[in-house]
């Protein structure tokens, strides 16, 4: 899945690096929920 990583969080939005992460698996009694689009601002 992708996903955006805090690489430094003093850096604001350039401590930000999109990556590839391994899809999550549900534990019992856990859902996933596909998400198809979102969006994020910062500040």
């Amino acid at each position: 899945m992708k996903a955006i990583v805090v690489t430094d969080q003093a850096a604001g939005t350039a401590g930000r690096t999109p990556a590839e992460r391994p899809d999550p698996e549900a534990a019992r009694n856990d859902v996933l929920v596909a998400v198809h689009a979102s969006e994020f601002t910062s500040g």
